[in-house]
């Protein structure tokens, strides 16, 4: 099945999004002596972010417990990550590894979206070294998600799945 441009543009569009969010906790570190975090520009000097501004980036422990979308028992969380977007939007970026296999979690999100109401977008799959990832996305009222699924490297078993969620 040929996908457009348009929409090969989207999903690399999403990509680097999610990329550049998870490199994000480097570039504007936590500050872990308080709830703020801070970035430090050009000129060395530290800005404080507080929860809520723009930009804001946080380092939690899971998905909150309004995340919009589902996660399956035996999850192991590698990454959450909090972010606000603009003043009334939120962004979360989860990773996690599962013992399912990345054919079965596609699978498994998809009918879980569309019984919650959710519309996809169109899958990819993209060859990487010597696995495929795929990916889709999915849109509920003015929430966009990006759910990527890719097998663990062998010897490792299951499936790490990766989610991004922006607007809600």
């Amino acid at each position: 099945m040929r996908t457009s441009y348009l929409t090969r543009l989207t999903f690399a569009f999403i990509g680097i999004a999610s990329y550049l969010l998870c490199l994000e906790s480097y570039a504007y570190p936590q500050n872990n002596n308080n709830s703020n975090s801070y970035y430090t520009d050009r000129n060395k000097s530290r800005n404080y972010l507080k929860a809520g501004d723009v930009g804001y980036l946080k380092e939690v422990s899971g998905p909150p417990s309004d995340f919009p979308l589902p996660v399956p028992p035996g999850a192991h969380i590698i990454s959450a990550r909090e972010t606000t977007a603009n003043a009334n939007r939120r962004g979360f970026y989860l990773s996690y590894t599962i013992d399912g296999d990345a054919l079965s979690m596609n699978a498994w999100y998809k009918q879980s979206l569309i019984a919650g109401g959710w519309k996809l977008g169109t899958q990819i799959s993209t060859p990487v070294n010597s696995i495929v990832v795929t990916s889709f996305t999915a849109i509920k009222q003015g929430i966009s998600a990006q759910l990527s699924f890719s097998p663990q490297i062998a010897p490792k078993k299951g499936s790490t799945v990766i989610i991004t969620v922006n607007g809600w």
